[in-house]
């Protein structure tokens, strides 16, 4: 369950313009940040963003509107592009940069008369509340692209069984683990802790331990790339329960199969919740002649199942759901191997030729 709790302290805000970005992430342009926008009197002058690859040609246009270009200069200097328009930016309008004719960044400019939109705690995953004792990985997803000031391990606080004092649960990294859009952080419990057989363990013992709940306070002072403070705490409690010591099955997932001529779902039921970011990435769909089945995924049931929703109607015909072997369940354990193996009870048995598909029949 996640909670949130307001501050209901009102506060006034000196500030009466604010601008929104948003990255188009593109590896082929090496473009790494969100755009920055400068604002002079209450107005955007400019609008600048890094870059490792050298570009040439670049052109501001309203969005979507190839033939409206915003007139301007761009200079660059150390891979930091700027751009300055005649005019300033107009409030409320969505731009484009664009290179050789492909949109590498969009960002908006939010009109004066809107409040300041606070980022928000869309998810934390895992979603349900128990986890096993050997619990890998948590990710949290924001509605905006959060700052890269100070560590995000400041804004995150676990407790025990309702204790006030907190514990140290997850790893701290130099360089965190952001996606590319600064929307999504991943992060791990001490994997030195989590195996049974390495010296933080025996030093320090699990990060979590069956039979004992734990809660995690995200900070409200935490703030968004454009400098704005989650609304609320959020809360999310967690339940230890047995250590988790079995490889993902698909032998034992069940698929209900749609239906030819429909554009009816695909259900896989995974009989255990398994790694949300994984799950997504790492299973697709096949007809009998290698064709990917173009469509979106989506977790239900605490992450236990994928729905796939087609994007064209199913034919008739036998299909195949691919599996990387490298997707996990909650402790890290994959297809192929289990994350943690104590060599003097248990024997790893890699299994490198772990069947990775499943066909089922569209009738």
């Amino acid at each position: 369950m996640i909670r949130t709790h307001t501050n209901k302290k009102k506060i006034r805000l000196a500030l009466v313009f604010f601008v929104f970005t948003m990255l188009w992430h593109c590896k082929k342009y090496n473009v790494f940040d969100v755009p920055m926008i400068k604002i002079e009197n209450s107005k955007a002058v400019s609008v600048s963003f890094h870059s490792e690859t050298i570009l040439k040609d670049l052109a501001v246009y309203t969005q979507g509107n190839l033939k409206n270009q915003v007139l301007g200069e761009f200079s660059m200097e150390d891979g930091l592009y700027r751009f300055i328009p005649v005019v300033p930016f107009t409030a409320g309008q969505s731009y484009d940069i664009v290179h050789e004719n492909s949109v590498i960044l969009n960002f908006q400019i939010q009109s004066t008369n809107d409040k300041m939109i606070a980022p928000e705690v869309m998810a934390i995953y895992p979603s349900a509340d128990t986890i096993p004792e050997n619990w890998l990985k948590m990710y949290l997803f924001f509605s905006k692209p959060m700052q890269e000031v100070g560590k995000s391990l400041d804004y995150i606080r676990v407790t025990k069984n309702n204790d006030t004092e907190p514990i140290e649960v997850f790893l701290e990294l130099e360089s965190e683990l952001w996606n590319a859009e600064h929307t999504r952080l991943t992060l791990w419990l001490d994997p030195g802790r989590i195996k049974t057989d390495l010296i933080p363990n025996k030093e320090k013992g699990l990060p979590i331990v069956n039979g004992n709940s734990y809660t995690i306070k995200i900070d409200r002072n935490w703030r968004s790339a454009d400098g704005i403070t989650l609304n609320d705490d959020v809360y999310k409690t967690y339940y230890a329960s047995d250590r988790d010591m079995k490889k993902p099955n698909l032998g034992s997932w069940e698929i209900h199969t749609p239906v030819a001529g429909l554009k009816d779902e695909l259900i896989i039921d995974f009989k255990e919740p398994l790694d949300a970011v994984l799950s997504k990435e790492s299973i697709r769909v096949f007809d009998d002649k290698e064709n990917r089945v173009a469509g979106d995924h989506e977790l239900a049931k605490f992450e236990s199942h994928l729905i796939f929703a087609p994007e064209f109607s199913w034919s008739k015909g036998i299909y195949k759901i691919l599996v990387d072997t490298d997707l996990e369940d909650l402790a890290g354990n994959n297809l192929n191997h289990l994350f943690d193996v104590n060599t003097k009870s248990i024997k790893n048995n890699d299994d490198t030729t772990t069947k990775n598909y499943i066909t089922f029949n569209v009738h």
